[in-house]
């Protein structure tokens, strides 16, 4: 796509004589000045240096216009980035999404890891304290486990590991809520919404977990929006141009300054019906920054 860049020539003062009315100085009457001067400058489009070089991406070919006014900044001379934000409001990306950053597009699950929530190993989940006797645990007792702290939890991500006789062992989740390991897995049972587990760590032979040891859970949770906001700032932090931050489930943008930084295009396209993200500002581009073309400056 064709790209534009905004120059500025410098300003134009015209002088202007403008009274609020006619005088007659031999009746003492002078006229009064309302406006004296007109200052002004010419902004003209030209094209960009290449498809992948300065300047904003142009719908129609560039070069086209001339905007006229004056730079205008809050504080002047101080430039301003550019800015919006993107809150991811679903985790469900069954259909790819892109987040559009002028040239730039971000597409889930191939530009941005949408899927893989944070791993979590080794979390110490004893409550009761192994006696080298104890082979059946469970959240709910009377041999007491505590929930993981992460949950809803990954189906296919658990395991569970316990020392007996010094000797390490381990059951790991099917997937659908059961287990396949050491002890009697058929015994074991997790819930990935609500964290509740049953341990059974006997069998043919009771591999009961020795005393004064750990039982241990290594999984990985489900993804968030918060993680997913996290792994979308990494992605645009890494165009040139731009860095983003995220807390929580809101991303904050920053892109380049001057007069093109607000003609950035900022949207997003769905392949589905699901919306994952909410944009600010709404209007197609990033805000906010600085300088930018204001009105001509009339005293």
């Amino acid at each position: 796509m064709a790209r534009k860049i905004t120059t500025a020539q410098h300003g134009y003062q015209l002088l202007v004589a403008n009274f609020s009315g006619g005088g007659d100085p031999s009746h003492g009457r002078n006229p009064v000045k309302i406006r004296q001067e007109f200052v002004y400058q010419h902004f003209p489009e030209i094209p960009g240096d290449s498809d992948s070089g300065p300047g904003t991406e142009a719908e129609k070919t560039p070069g086209i216009r001339t905007l006229m006014g004056t730079l205008d900044y809050t504080t002047p001379p101080m430039p301003l980035p550019s800015a919006g934000t993107v809150t991811v409001v679903s985790e469900d990306f069954t259909d790819p999404a892109t987040l559009f950053l002028s040239e730039f597009g971000l597409t889930s699950g191939q530009d941005v890891d949408v899927t893989t929530g944070t791993t979590y190993p080794t979390e110490d989940i004893t409550n009761t304290a192994p006696n080298g006797v104890l082979t059946l645990f469970d959240t709910a007792g009377p041999n007491l486990i505590d929930v993981p702290a992460n949950l809803p939890i990954e189906t296919g991500s658990v395991t569970i590991a316990w020392t007996s006789g010094a000797a390490p062992y381990s059951q790991t989740d099917d997937g659908v809520g059961g287990f396949a390991g050491d002890g009697n897995p058929a015994g074991s049972a997790i819930n990935y919404t609500t964290g509740a587990i049953t341990l059974d760590t006997g069998g043919g032979a009771p591999l009961p977990p020795d005393g004064a040891t750990t039982i241990l859970i290594t999984y990985t949770a489900v993804i968030t929006v918060g993680e997913i906001a996290t792994n979308i700032a990494a992605a645009i932090s890494a165009l040139p141009g731009f860095a983003a931050t995220a807390l929580a489930a809101v991303i904050t943008i920053v892109g380049p300054p001057g007069i093109d930084g607000n003609d950035l295009r900022f949207e997003a396209l769905y392949g589905g019906v699901i919306a994952n993200f909410t944009l600010a500002p709404l209007d197609g581009s990033l805000a906010s920054a600085e300088p930018f073309i204001g009105p001509p400056d009339i005293s």
